[in-house]
């Protein structure tokens, strides 16, 4: 049994979604999965499941980077692949 934190990050569309700023959003997402999981609310579900924690940036609708969260730097995530829509992401 899992118990999850999502973040959602966000790059508007007419921004561009370079690298750098994709890694600052993981970096401020991991803080604050970080902070979430020390709610005592949190505490008391984890007594009963295991923690995941995954941060999602969006650029637009596009989703481009999904990063499962560790305790530890956001840079020891798992990534995952980017997806090219919506669409593919809903349905894949």
């Amino acid at each position: 049994k899992y118990f999850a934190l999502i973040e959602f990050k966000y790059i508007k569309k007419e921004e561009k979604a370079t690298k750098e700023k994709i890694d600052k959003l993981i970096e401020e997402a991991t803080i604050q999965l970080n902070t979430y999981q020390k709610d005592e609310l949190v505490k008391e579900h984890l007594k009963q499941a295991k923690l995941k924690k995954l941060a999602l940036v969006f650029h637009g609708w596009k989703l481009v980077e999904i990063k499962e969260i560790f305790n530890g730097p956001a840079l020891m995530g798992k990534h995952f692949k980017a997806f090219e829509s919506r669409e593919q992401f809903l349905y894949e």
